[in-house]
């Protein structure tokens, strides 16, 4: 859910450069391919289980998100 500000999330794809950061989460430089969602204050988003995925803001800009993360 995006609380406040606009931004870009990329959903899917493949992770550049991932390493294992703790147990079920692996974090990277950035994303190759995958699908872009322009999102601004009040939108929601669904990310599957194990999709890659990648927040962007503008330089000047902001994205403030509650998460909801569910491990399997």
């Amino acid at each position: 859910m995006v609380r406040g500000g606009e931004g870009t999330i990329i959903v899917g794809g493949k992770i550049v450069g991932g390493k294992l950061s703790r147990p079920d989460e692996i974090r990277g430089d950035s994303i190759e391919g995958g699908t872009s969602y322009r999102v601004a204050a009040g939108d929601s988003l669904y990310i599957p289980v194990n999709a890659a995925h990648q927040f962007i803001v503008e330089k000047g800009k902001h994205l403030a998100l509650t998460i909801i993360k569910l491990n399997p």
